[in-house]
């Protein structure tokens, strides 16, 4: 069974992971694909005679030009760089050369280049020295190529166009990975040992505190616990078992980073609570079990939510609900399971005691959450103040699913007219928010307080 479940949950993850490794994304520009030449072998190729000794030095600055073979101004510009330029500038020039009517690749490179400084490549000879693009070629031109490469030459910082591509491209698929993917490495790296403390201390909630007195939070934690006490069955494996279903429908409904997270989260959580099952219990105090295991179970809680993190069980049952019923509280749901679950307890073992004590455990348990997370009720309301409040309300609106209402203030230290944001949302919810005005505007101003009730659309309906 246990061989099975590790099949399962491995393919799972992969059928997970691949997408973002193979999924379809912006294809960079392949340099390998290209055929560049000196200057020498440019103009041999062109049959053009040269007597000078070509020169090489960190030093020199770069001309691109990309010519066809055979085009007349083509073959006047390298009769130009081969006789005035390499005569009185051969130390600070080097002419890289691209031929491109019988090299497709040149050309695209061509049109790349031209495309990333703003113009278009129409013809040849198309010429580039640091940022300044010469389209064409004239003797009237002579001065003004002279001046490019002595201003190009002097500059604090070389703009060589293939360099500042290559790294744009690098920092755009960066980028794109990144508003696609929601992390960089680190950060999956960081979130990852972040999900493992909390499953751990969860798991010593469970394993030393809750399980060995038959009391649960609710959750499939607490179906699991009462299968344990029928069928002897590891606690970690039935809740594993229990959320392999959840996790496939969860594929469908939810978003990828949140999914992989809460596999990330059920399986670790599962492990721990079968490690841990075999330690002997702290206490047989149910009052203390509940204290203490309300305590640790909403510390771990607390800190997986913190990476917007989840074990599966209720929470993610809820999220899936809500992807169905976007008007049902998330609260109201997990609420409702846990009670029901806790009612199965009383019911199964046939003591009200364990209703009772789990009912405190569950209540500490939330009061911990709230106070390892940010506040101690479900909605908050937050104002951001910043002069990009459009792009912040419109990515609020994209990415949260929530709307803004702006409203007209005015700052009375400088007497400016400023406005205001209003967002009211779940803990979760303000927390992306409060995210998203910070990677927009760093310096953007902002407060976040408990809301006692929100009712209307999106919220409480009578």
């Amino acid at each position: 069974m246990k061989r099975l479940l590790k099949v399962v949950l491995c393919t799972l993850i992969i059928s997970l992971m691949l997408p973002v490794f193979v999924s379809a994304e912006t294809k960079p520009f392949d340099f390998a694909t290209t055929t560049k030449e000196t200057l020498e072998e440019a103009l041999t190729e062109e049959g053009i005679k040269y007597d000078y000794t070509p020169k090489t030095n960190d030093k020199q600055v770069n001309i691109y030009l990309f010519r066809g073979h055979g085009c007349g101004y083509c073959h006047k510009f390298l009769e130009y760089a081969s006789g005035t330029l390499m005569k009185d500038y051969a130390d600070k020039v080097k002419v890289v050369s691209y031929e491109v009517w019988n090299h497709e690749g040149n050309a695209r490179l061509m049109e790349e280049l031209a495309s990333f400084l703003g113009t278009q490549a129409q013809g040849v000879p198309f010429i580039i020295i640091g940022e300044k693009v010469f389209p064409g070629y004239s003797e009237e031109m002579n001065a003004e190529i002279v001046a490019a490469i002595n201003s190009e030459y002097e500059a604090k910082e070389r703009y060589d166009v293939i360099d500042k591509y290559k790294k744009a491209e690098e920092e755009a698929k960066r980028k794109e990975w990144e508003e696609k993917y929601g992390a960089s490495i680190l950060t999956i790296v960081f979130t990852a040992i972040i999900v493992a403390i909390g499953t751990f201390v969860m798991a010593i909630s469970t394993s030393f505190f809750l399980l060995p007195n038959m009391l649960s939070t609710g959750g499939f934690s607490g179906i699991a616990t009462i299968i344990y006490y029928i069928f002897n069955i590891p606690v970690g494996t039935t809740i594993l078992i229990l959320n392999i279903p959840l996790l496939i429908l969860a594929y469908f409904r939810v978003g990828k980073d949140f999914l992989i997270k809460s596999i990330i989260g059920t399986f670790l959580l599962s492990i721990f609570i079968n490690l841990l099952e075999k330690v002997e219990p702290f206490t047989l105090d149910k009052l203390l079990a509940a204290i203490y295991g309300g305590l640790l179970m909403g510390a771990g809680t607390g800190i997986i939510l913190k990476v917007s993190g989840s074990t599966g069980g209720s929470d993610l049952l809820s999220v899936i609900i809500r992807s169905y019923k976007k008007h049902y509280q998330t609260s109201n749901v997990i609420v409702i399971i846990d009670v029901l679950i806790v009612t199965l307890s009383v019911i199964v073992f046939k003591n009200i005691e364990v209703g009772l004590y789990s009912a405190i455990a569950i209540y500490i348990m939330g009061k911990m959450i709230d106070i390892i997370f940010e506040g101690v009720v479900f909605t908050k309301v937050m104002f951001i103040i910043s002069p990009k409040y459009e792009e912040i309300a419109t990515k609020i609106g994209k990415i949260v699913n929530r709307g803004s209402t702006g409203i007209y203030s005015k700052g009375m230290y400088k007497h400016d007219d400023k406005m205001m944001l209003f967002c009211v949302g779940s803990r979760n919810e303000i927390r992306k928010m409060k995210e998203l005005a910070t990677q927009i505007d760093k310096k953007s101003f902002i407060v976040i307080f408990n809301a006692r009730e929100a009712w209307g659309k999106g919220f409480r309906k009578e």
